[in-house]
């Protein structure tokens, strides 16, 4: 199977100063398989499930042989805090996005924000508290 973050990303998480805020980003993965989402409906749980949610943010057709769905959640957010608590109850501007790939997800972090694969890094490497 196909690890859900290539070897050739550091980390899953980024961080920019955008109009004189800090936007953060992380990447999040889910696994998927058609067998996992056909359990889910025998079970009426997949609009509940997290594959679910992430199916949602997808919002394409999903092809058989795909292993992994994944996530970009980014936010403002302030540096200076070293609570994790405070940190996330004073970030605002939530954005969610879904894709099929790693691929895709990057090019569109490069096309909106300008950012590459390598300035993707461990959590400990950016200003969200841990």
């Amino acid at each position: 199977m196909r690890k859900p973050i290539p070897y050739w990303l550091r980390g899953r998480y980024a961080q920019i100063n955008e109009n004189d805020k800090h936007r953060f980003f992380e990447i999040h993965t889910c696994e998927y398989s058609p067998e996992a989402v056909q359990r889910l409906k025998e079970i009426d749980c997949l609009e509940e499930s997290i594959l679910g949610q992430y199916m949602r943010l997808v919002n394409s057709e999903i092809p058989d042989d795909t292993c992994h769905l994944y996530k970009l959640h980014t936010y403002i957010g302030n540096p200076n805090l070293e609570d994790f608590e405070e940190f996330v109850f004073s970030s605002t501007e939530f954005e969610q996005k879904g894709f099929l790939t790693i691929e895709d997800l990057l090019a569109c972090c490069n096309t909106r924000w300008g950012l590459t694969k390598s300035d993707f890094k461990p959590i400990y490497e950016t200003n969200i508290p841990y």
